[in-house]
Formats: C-alpha cells, structure tokens, sequence
C-alpha cells in the first residue's frame, strides 16, 4: 500500500491546495486525485466535492480543458445530491468561474447567479459576496460598467460584517480593477493604496505586492514610466523581504512590460530573461505565454523579424488548441505576428491576422452564450485561425530583415528603400549569405564560407580563396558593413539584433 493511500483526505487535499497555489499543477492533480479516492472510500462528500474542483482548476491551468470541465459537471451534480447548500453554492460559484474563462458569459452567470441565490436564501454572506464579485467581474468583461459596479457595492455591504479582510480587500480590489476599465484612473489608484493599506495591517503580503503591482500598471498606462519603475522596485523589494518570492516572475515580467512601452527594446529582452530564469525556478508556467510575448515583441521592435516569429509560434503552441481561453493574450499575438509579417513581405497573411485579432477581441467583449449563432461564430473563428497558422506554418518565412534591410532568400533581392530592390546577390553569394542567416548569433569559419563555393564548383580555380573577399561584396549589396561582422580567428557571423 502506498504512502498516500494510508493517509486522510483532508490531509493529502491540504497538500494539494499547497501545490497548486504553488503553481506545481501536476502535484497537485496527482494529490487531488489521491485525495478523492480516499474521501470516496471514507464516504466524505464535502472533501470528494473539493478534491474534484481542486483537479478542476489543476486540468484548467494544465490545458487540460475538457476534463476540467466535466470535473465541475461531476462536481456540482455531487454536491446537490450529497452535500450541504453550502457546499453546493460554493461548487456552483467555482464552476461558474471556469465558464467564464471560457468566455462562457451565459453558463457562468447562470451558475453564479444560482449560487447567490443560495448563499441569500440561506445566510451565507461569505459565499453571497464571492459570488456577486463574480457577477461584477462578469460585467466588467461584457462592458457593464455600472451593473458590475453595483454588485461590487452590494458585495462590500454584505461582507461588512464578515471577519475577513482578504474578502473585502478582494472586492476593493476588483472594484479598482473596474474603475480602471472605464479609465477612471484617479479612483483606480485611490482605490489600490486602500487595499496595500489593508493588506499591510493584516499581514498578506501577496495581496500587498498585487496592489503596488497594480498601481504601477496604471502609472504605465497613463506614460508615467519613471513612476511606474520605482512602483515595480517596490514591489521587488517588498516580496524579497518578506519571503514572497513566488511574486518576482510576475513583476519582471512587468518591468520588461514597462520597458517595452518605453520603446528601451534591447533592455526589455534583458528583463525577460530574468523573469524566464525565475519563473523555471518558481515553476510558474502560466506566466510562459506571456514571457514569449514579451520576447516577440521586442524583437519585433529591433527589426529581427524571424526571431519574433519563432517565439509567437511557441506562444501558440502553448495556448493551442484552446485559443479562446486566452483571448486577450491571442489578440496582442496576432497583432505582433501581423507585425512581423509586414515586414516579412506577406502583407497577405498580416492583413488576416489583424482581422482575426479583432475579431477575438469582439468575442471577448460578447462571450460565447448558448445561442446557435455566437456558437458557430466562436467555430468560424477557430477555424479561420487554424486555416492561416497552417497556411504561414507550410509557407517558410523567406526574408532576413535586420537595420532597415530586408533580403529575400529565394531570389537575393536586397530592399534598403521602399519595395523596390536596390541590389542583387549572386548565387554563390546568396548561398553563403544564407549559410550566415541559419547560424545566426553564432560565428562560421571561413572553411564552411568558402565551402557554399565549392557545392557550386568542381575547382576554386580562378576564385578568391579566403572568405572576406565575398563578404566585402555582400556588403556592398546590403550597403551596410555591421550586419556580417567578423569573429576574430574563426570567421564571420551575423548578431541577433
């Protein structure tokens, strides 16, 4: 018999809820899991109710989507048969938050509003306000300023009387997160410093970190840079000292955020890189999507178009197939590769991709309600989407962009002005500039330059035999000296930007 089996369930589901909160998902699944079995064999209902929304929200940060979903089926289905009403409105509430990450407005507004009713009718104000901060959350997607305000006012007055400060900090919090979409920034950071205030008296230092955080986002949203920066310092510097480390991914994240506003593209790649070294550490994986999309657009910004794109790709391969449930962060990535695909010369393709961001971002306002028709809207969309990732996937990028020049590695054509080409390489010289292209960021001896030559000739007889002369000659075509560079004792190479 193993270990976990002789243990209770309450025990191996406190673990679980360590783990995840951790962000290690597949411990925590695995626990979870362990943790139903036994609840199950000790016929312990509230415990089988929590271990599967806890595999619930595992599978959901996995991408493991359509178990997720059928765990909160099994889940709320369980606790109206089994359990107390309290139990059950709580099932409902966390289920009703999965539906709404899915865009699932209508499904998650119906079971939250089935679980507000519960908590109401059976005085359960804890949970009555959990889940009019969902409602409230609910409208603020959907544009409902005003609705969402009201249940947010609503859900303050019911938990006035509650013992809990992390609650009512959670609607304050949401609260300013409202203000801040309708652009009511002066009552958004009013709204912030109430809550690192309360959070500070009562000691939850991740809750403090956020609302400092959050109060840098707003200063970076109305270009008050120098602010936003010693506001993310802060927050650095508050959650070393206070051991709340699992905090420093996402705050480098947005300082390299910051940096990308400011247009300081080769720091903000530098800041991302320590938010990726931290975020291996801490095993966040969740922030990855948005790391890679840090990565992209910077390059994107040093004109190095082909690395943007290798990034934007694995931001898709993470996300996929269950785009949607990244809407907002798909929007910015099909912007970013329409970007780079502008200047790839496949004006085409860009001019889809920015159609379809639009189209996800309206999606995102609307949600996914149960009618026939947004039903096959969110399928159009899916499959138009898929339709181009696969057309520009079988479609190798073919042109190196670096300092205002652009080279088509088919032809040669080399483009410093306009669309029209200023120069032509040769064969032998596309071969070896092309050579340099593929190790790029890396040097190649002048053996392996000189060597393109020989595959197009049985004899060098005649030819120069060292490799500066045909570079000296590419340069000349691309009218630019420091895009090859020479590596002292080895070759040439061409930096990444």
């Amino acid at each position: 018999m193993s270990e976990s089996s002789k243990r209770p369930a309450n025990s191996l589901l406190a673990e679980a809820t360590r783990y995840y909160w951790a962000d290690e998902f597949r411990k925590a699944l695995r626990l979870a899991v362990n943790a139903a079995e036994r609840a199950t064999k000790e016929k312990d209902y509230r415990l089988l109710v929590e271990s599967l929304l806890l595999q619930m929200n595992s599978c959901m940060s996995l991408g493991e989507n359509a178990h997720a979903k059928k765990l909160a089926d099994q889940a709320v289905k369980l606790a109206s048969e089994k359990c107390t009403v309290e139990t059950h409105a709580n099932a409902l509430v966390e289920s009703g938050y999965l539906h709404l990450q899915f865009l699932e407005y209508v499904r998650a507004e119906e079971q939250t509003a089935a679980a507000l009713i519960l908590a109401r009718d059976n005085e359960l104000p804890a949970l009555q306000a959990d889940a009019l901060v969902q409602l409230a959350e609910l409208d603020r997607l959907r544009g409902r300023h005003g609705e969402a305000l009201v249940f947010i006012r609503t859900a303050m007055r019911v938990g006035e009387g509650l013992d809990c400060e992390r609650a009512r900090l959670e609607a304050l919090q949401q609260r300013a997160s409202i203000h801040s979409s309708m652009g009511r920034y002066v009552d958004t950071l009013e709204g912030l410093e109430h809550v690192q205030s309360g959070a500070s008296k009562a000691k939850l230092t991740d809750m403090e970190v956020e609302s400092i955080m959050c109060q840098g986002d707003v200063y970076r949203a109305i270009g008050d840079f120098d602010y936003a920066e010693r506001l993310y310092d802060k927050a650095l510097d508050l959650s070393d000292r206070a051991g709340a480390q699992t905090k420093t991914p996402d705050i480098l994240k947005r300082v390299g955020a910051l940096l990308l506003h400011r247009r300081d593209f080769a720091r903000a790649l530098e800041w991302y890189g320590f938010a990726e070294k931290q975020v291996k550490r801490f095993k966040s994986e969740r922030l990855f999507p948005f790391i890679y999309l840090g990565y992209a657009t910077a390059y994107n910004g040093l004109e190095n178009y082909r690395e943007a794109t290798s990034y934007l790709w694995k931001v898709l391969d993470i996300i996929a197939p269950d785009y949607m449930l990244h809407s907002e962060l798909l929007s910015q990535i099909l912007d970013q590769f329409s970007h780079s695909l502008t200047y790839l010369n496949e004006p085409a393709h860009a001019e889809k991709l920015t159609e379809l961001a639009r189209r996800v971002r309206e999606l995102g306002r609307t949600g996914i309600d149960s009618s026939h028709q947004v039903a096959m809207l969110h399928k159009t969309l899916i499959r138009d989407l898929d339709a181009i990732l696969t057309s520009i996937r079988d479609q190798e990028i073919s042109f190196f962009t670096q300092k205002g020049v652009r080279v088509d590695l088919n032809t040669g054509e080399v483009y410093t002005t306009g669309r029209r080409a200023t120069a032509q390489l040769s064969d032998n010289q596309l071969a070896m500039f092309r050579l340099l292209v593929k190790h790029q960021g890396h040097p190649v001896s002048n053996e392996e330059l000189i060597a393109t030559y020989q595959e197009r000739a049985h004899t060098l007889q005649g030819l120069p035999r060292r490799a500066h002369y045909y570079v000296r000659e590419i340069r000349q075509k691309l009218g630019r000296n420091d895009i090859i560079r020479p590596v002292r004792g080895v070759g040439y190479s061409i930096p990444r930007a």
